[in-house]
């Protein structure tokens, strides 16, 4: 690309054109970089909440199963040691509200079942909580 011809007859860019240059490819590279990396903390922050929630899913589908079925809260950590985790069960609602009762005259109850999972990031501690209802039998 020809540059401008001086009155010498020498072509070129004069070192004022040439700092200009440099600057504004300067700020254009900042901006590019600056939006890398917001990307890129956005998409890990999208990861973890995206395990997180997994495993609060996985939470739920235990109570009653790995967890049992009754008041209570129990906690712990995910096998990576990145997550940790709560499972709280409580019955809804009055302990007779249902009516139903089983063939060995248990009483059914409603129970809703909340687990959360929680992880720290650079700035905060962050979490996701789902929240779901189950038929059970009252505690003796």
């Amino acid at each position: 690309m020809p540059g401008r011809r001086n009155d010498a007859g020498e072509e070129g860019f004069t070192l004022v054109e040439a700092l200009i240059a440099f600057a504004v490819l300067s700020i254009v590279l900042t901006i590019v970089s600056w939006a890398t990396a917001s990307g890129l903390q956005l998409n890990d922050r999208g990861a973890r909440q995206q395990i997180a929630l997994r495993e609060a899913q996985s939470l739920l589908e235990s109570a009653g199963y790995v967890y049992p079925l009754q008041p209570g809260q129990f906690s712990g950590r995910t096998s990576s040691g990145r997550y940790a985790w709560s499972l709280e069960m409580a019955t809804s609602g009055a302990p007779n509200a249902t009516g139903l009762r089983d063939a060995q005259g248990r009483l059914a109850v409603v129970y809703t079942i909340k687990a959360a999972v929680f992880w720290r990031d650079r700035f905060a501690e962050q979490g996701v909580t789902l929240t779901s209802g189950r038929l059970g039998y009252a505690p003796p």
